[in-house]
């Protein structure tokens, strides 16, 4: 992995982990189940990428970034609300 995915997958970590500190407890399964879901669909794609482009390949690379790049935006979308009503 190169260092803008490290560095993609880091920030989506703490977002997932803001989401669940400030969403509703019972909202909690939801947040915990999206992350997992998010994460196996990556993990699918960039076996599908590496597939096509060749393993570790920049496109397949440059194509990992961009997922990881939107999920964070989804995801500063979803916790955003949660920040200012509190």
């Amino acid at each position: 992995a190169n260092a803008y995915a490290a560095a993609w997958q880091m920030e989506l970590e703490r977002l997932y982990q803001l989401w669940l500190e400030k969403c509703a407890p019972e909202d909690q399964p939801m947040v915990i189940n999206s992350k997992t879901m998010f994460k196996g669909y990556l993990s699918s794609q960039q076996m599908l990428w590496n597939m096509q482009f060749g393993e570790d390949s920049v496109k397949a690379l440059e194509m990992t970034n961009e997922m990881l790049m939107e999920q964070c935006y989804t995801l500063c979308g979803v916790i955003y609300p949660l920040m200012v009503e509190k």
